[in-house]
């Protein structure tokens, strides 16, 4: 492949695709000069060209002396329609048969060069694209077995060859291999066959009719659990749910995104967490979140804001006057009001909070039991006079 078709990064079942296919397979069609090849080269090119001329018989005449082999065959379009009785139909009827008389011949030589050329003086009757639309050669059924097509049905790989994406700098890759008359019948066909290869004496159909069943089988993905496969959602629902206590999604504690035309406006996909709303919005909505009076029509992330806003102000102006001063009792006017599901939202954040308190605290004493051999229970707080005194009493090793 050159440079240019490399940098334009060809689809993965084209890859195997020669460069200069179109002309090779006209060339190898007219057969007006005879065409040599190396073993490989004819590997390489010869599948694309199948579908045109077909062999008489498999093997050929050896020569005892020079040990060449020769082998001689026509153009696909020569045979004859099929012999029948009178008055019965011919069970399949190919298009164009018995209307071309172009002949080939196959030269192998002891060393595994090969040279093809035309045997006799006929040509074809008929262009290379006639025999395309009429016969798909083994080189582009091959590409529909391909790796990447794995698990694909027959509609999905249509599509993909159909698509305009997939061209190369506006060349058709498929089309000059001869497989742009390929149809969903035939991939059927094609993948069938293969499947029929994969298991012998098996009907390809019936193993069909088995993946299809299974495919809308489900099938618990918690780990060590045996139970049996499920057709019916509602079944596997409520096996998650009795079985391992699985429960519905509760997105009611999570705080949607105040903007209209943000993705995150539904109540599922808000956020857990005032600080990451404010965060949300800061960096992609450029704004910075004011608290607000909790006034009514507000939203819940506002009411929020304007209660943390207050307490913490509150807290500072009480620091700022001294400790000798008393400590006034605010009015109750001045109490933000918060409603329902702001308090709900609070009341969830400091659930989780305690929760993260008390796996800290834990992990604390554990921690401090295995530096000091102080036992500590959960929650108890570390006194820490002075931090040089701290670092000076620690073990040099553990």
């Amino acid at each position: 492949m050159s440079e240019t078709m490399v940098q334009a990064q060809i689809p993965i079942p084209f890859q195997g695709i020669p460069e200069d296919i179109q002309h090779h397979r006209q060339m190898m069609f007219s057969l007006e000069q005879p065409v040599h090849f190396t073993e490989a080269v004819y590997e390489k090119y010869f599948p694309y060209i199948d579908n045109v001329w077909c062999f008489h018989e498999p093997k050929g005449e050896v020569s005892v002396k020079t040990g060449v082999e020769k082998l001689r065959g026509a153009c696909r379009l020569h045979r004859k329609p099929n012999k029948t009785k009178p008055g019965q139909e011919a069970r399949k009827r190919r298009e164009g048969t018995g209307t071309c008389d172009a002949k080939f011949k196959l030269t192998i030589q002891p060393d595994g060069s090969r040279i093809l050329e035309k045997f006799g003086d006929k040509g074809h009757s008929h262009d290379l694209d006639f025999i395309d639309s009429i016969k798909r050669n083994s080189a582009v059924r091959k590409i529909i077995l391909h790796e990447f097509f794995k698990s694909w049905d027959a509609g999905a790989i249509l599509a993909f060859l159909r698509d305009p994406l997939q061209r190369v700098d506006g060349r058709d890759l498929l089309k000059e291999a001869g497989g742009q008359y390929i149809s969903r019948s035939e991939i059927s066909n094609v993948m069938t066959g293969a499947l029929k290869r994969a298991h012998p004496g098996q009907d390809p159909f019936e193993i069909k009719r088995q993946q299809e069943k299974y495919k809308s089988f489900m099938t618990c993905g918690v780990k060590g659990c045996q139970a049996p496969p499920f057709s019916d959602p509602k079944e596997f629902k409520k096996h998650r749910q009795e079985a391992h206590g699985f429960q519905k999604h509760d997105h009611s504690h999570k705080i949607p995104c105040p903007n209209k035309t943000c993705g995150r406006r539904k109540q599922s996909r808000g956020f857990v967490s005032l600080t990451a709303l404010q965060e949300h919005q800061r960096r992609y909505h450029g704004i910075e979140p004011s608290a607000t009076n909790g006034a009514e029509g507000g939203s819940p992330e506002d009411e929020i804001t304007a209660a943390l806003t207050k307490s913490t102000g509150d807290a500072a102006t009480d620091d700022a006057e001294g400790e000798d001063e008393d400590e006034e009792t605010p009015d109750a006017e001045e109490t933000p009001t918060i409603s329902g599901a702001a308090r709900r939202h609070m009341e969830t954040r400091l659930a989780q909070m305690e929760n993260q308190r008390l796996k800290l605290d834990e992990e604390i004493a554990k921690m401090r039991q295995k530096l000091y051999g102080q036992v500590a229970t959960p929650g108890e707080e570390m006194q820490i006079t002075d931090g040089a005194d701290f670092t000076n009493d620690l073990p040099l090793s553990v």
